[in-house]
């Protein structure tokens, strides 16, 4: 009984350093606030967007995930640790579209299969970036849902 009372105040402890350790942060690497919110693609790889498409993204909850590739749904799985993103295969409708806007949503598409890591910034633009550190996605909050 004794060793059960003494976990839960350690458990408590560690849990209250972990959350200071995310206030004293930088705001360059807090961990984004992202479940709940929906985010609209400004920039594929440096390339712009189409912006009539409308490219989207939803964090429905801790680990669900679904938007708009411009023609198509999507749903699927991520994982966020601090600023460590990664998304799990996304099933996505199969319509067709005009030519330009279904190569953006295969660029936006390869681009999620490609994060690691993400960066919310002082005006509010998520930055989504590659392996190397590279930004692939940004984008702007918005109230864009399925």
């Amino acid at each position: 009984m004794k060793s059960i009372i003494l976990a839960v105040p350690l458990a408590f402890v560690l849990l209250n350093v972990g959350d200071f350790s995310l206030q004293a942060a930088p705001e360059s690497v807090k961990r984004p606030r992202i479940i709940g919110s929906s985010w609209l693609v400004e920039d594929i790889d440096h390339k712009g967007v189409i912006d009539d498409a409308r490219t989207f993204i939803h964090f429905d909850t801790a680990e669900k995930v679904s938007g708009s590739g411009g023609v198509n749904h999507f749903n699927g799985l991520y994982t966020l640790d601090g600023d460590k993103l990664a998304f799990g295969a996304l099933a996505a409708t199969r319509m067709a579209g005009a030519p330009a806007v279904m190569a953006q949503e295969a660029s936006f598409l390869k681009a999620l299969a490609a994060v690691r890591s993400c960066k919310l910034d002082e005006n509010d633009l998520l930055h989504f970036c590659d392996s190397k550190d590279r930004e692939i996605l940004r984008m702007s909050r918005s109230d864009e849902k399925r």
